[in-house]
């Protein structure tokens, strides 16, 4: 097992996307933020078996439509981004290296 850390920056993503779903319908951010974390929590069990994307391991949370950004290093999982999959190919690639 991993032990997970999600970083301030990850963080900020899902407080940004759980506002904005919340705005659209009252419960629905509640809803994303749960499905987020659940994503993030299997990654101490299946962290590694994803793509590698922009030297990033792509797990996605397909109800949301996520991307949820991470690397590893030894027994831990550090989740850099959770990143929407229809933004801009380039402003997935600036979010992520200007971390």
């Amino acid at each position: 097992m991993f032990q997970l850390q999600i970083l301030p920056s990850a963080m900020l993503d899902i407080a940004q996307t759980r506002f904005f779903y919340e705005e659209i319908e009252p419960g629905l951010g509640d809803r994303f933020r749960d499905d987020i974390f659940n994503a993030i929590d299997n990654l101490s069990q299946y962290a590694g078996i994803h793509e590698i994307h922009l030297g990033y391991y792509r797990a996605i949370a397909n109800r949301f439509h996520q991307n949820i950004y991470y690397k590893i290093n030894g027994d831990v999982v550090t989740v850099w981004r959770v990143l929407d999959q229809r933004f801009n190919p380039k402003r997935i690639r600036e979010a992520l290296f200007n971390n």
